[in-house]
């Protein structure tokens, strides 16, 4: 007889298991996400059953070092790209999570696999299991498009009314490509010229539309201190609101200040501090997504680009 992966025993049988993986803060954010992932579900609709086990087993593998986790990824046959296995192991603990707790438990739904497996990075054509487990994490452990910075057990439904709402055709903070309104990549550069006005470094503007499909365009800046991210964002959303007549759908920081964003729907802001930028590396995430040339778009000659970005942007 096929095992009810998604009962209360089961469900119960693979927390005690995750508690002896897990180191207890992890173990409780764990506990944390699949908390929230079930309140998002139940929001949007998804399976709640689904949503909670996923939330619960997405950092399975969370606890393996840089090394060990290569080696796993390895063992596991999972399929990365290449410059994700060698600069970015810490995004490997979704895939080789997914892969083993398929092997372990072959009655678990393929979209809850999946989701576990996307959560670290990502994957064209998201489904809204994988968004809800997706945000989750973001960003005082994750990386990519948009979503929220708070730990899990603190999040409330707002940040999946963007990536969410925006593809069901519920909610929409639409940009028209009308001659009166400004077009998402309008937005996105004034955004950019706002981060300049503000001293911003390492200044980019990717087109993600074709890559993520739940926003167009991603604005990625550096700042040096708290004060000066807070500055920035303010700015921008000063900027935007004047220059577009749009408002965030949401505003969102990491509690230390190294990370603030701004969710448009149409684009999406991020604000770090430089060794928060090095450490998630957001932009080389989506190294396949086209780069604006500010400087023929926007007039933007004089920004200040790290060797990392100047080297990426091919401006060495």
């Amino acid at each position: 007889m096929s095992e009810d992966v998604l009962s209360d025993a089961f469900f119960d049988a693979r927390e005690r298991d995750l508690k002896k993986r897990l180191k207890p803060k992890r173990f409780e954010h764990a506990r944390g996400v699949s908390k929230t992932a079930a309140s998002l579900a139940e929001t949007y609709g998804v399976d709640v059953r689904k949503a909670r086990l996923a939330g619960l087993l997405h950092d399975w593998d969370k606890e393996y070092g840089d090394d060990e986790i290569r080696e796993r990824a390895r063992a596991l046959g999972v399929d990365v790209h290449p410059y994700v296995l060698d600069t970015m192991p810490r995004l490997l603990h979704g895939p080789t999570a997914a892969a083993e707790l398929e092997r372990a438990y072959p009655d678990l739904p393929a979209d809850v696999v999946q989701a576990i497996a996307r959560h670290t990075a990502a994957a064209v054509g998201m489904s809204d299991l994988d968004m809800i487990i997706y945000v989750q994490p973001y960003p005082a452990d994750a990386r990519g498009a948009p979503a929220t910075p708070a730990p899990g057990n603190r999040r409330g439904v707002e940040p999946l009314r963007g990536p969410i709402a925006r593809r069901e055709g519920r909610e929409r903070n639409s940009v028209s490509t009308t001659t009166t309104e400004k077009t998402s990549k309008e937005c996105a550069l004034i955004a950019a010229c706002a981060a300049d006005e503000k001293k911003a470094t390492d200044i980019m503007v990717q087109e993600v539309r074709d890559l993520i499909g739940v926003t167009d365009y991603f604005v990625i800046a550096t700042a040096s201190n708290n004060r000066q991210v807070e500055a920035i964002v303010d700015e921008i959303e000063d900027a935007v609101r004047t220059k577009a007549q749009m408002k965030p759908l949401h505003r969102e920081g990491t509690q230390d200040g190294t990370w603030s964003l701004l969710d448009y729907g149409s684009f999406v802001v991020h604000v770090f501090q430089p060794e928060t930028r090095e450490y998630y590396r957001l932009e080389a995430l989506w190294n396949d997504a086209p780069v604006i040339d500010l400087a023929a778009e926007a007039g933007l000659t004089d920004i200040e680009y790290s060797d990392r970005i100047a080297k990426m942007l091919g401006k060495e």
